[in-house]
């Protein structure tokens, strides 16, 4: 994760250059980004990824939530929602 005053971003690790970024106001971090990737034969429709943290205690709990859409070359729809839940602890 860089931070570059009040901005923060990261790419996520062993993806083809997922990126998400946001901002910093006081101890609270918002980064929005894509939820996906679509592989070969796929048209992704939506593709939206939030996630928020607050930074208290020497330690950051960060809250996502996403969404992704898309299309199959055969016409099949695909839908997915996500949550996730993590807290980075300075040691």
């Amino acid at each position: 994760m860089t931070q570059s005053l009040c901005s923060v971003s990261y790419v996520v690790p062993e993806t083809d250059g997922i990126k998400r970024s946001g901002t910093i106001t006081g101890d609270h971090i918002v980064l929005t980004g894509v939820a996906g990737v679509a592989q070969p034969g796929v048209t992704i429709t939506k593709n939206q990824l939030t996630i928020t943290g607050d930074y208290a205690d020497n330690a950051i709990e960060f809250n996502g939530n996403g969404e992704l859409q898309a299309k199959a070359s055969n016409g099949d729809k695909l839908a997915c929602t996500a949550t996730s839940n993590s807290k980075f602890v300075r040691p």
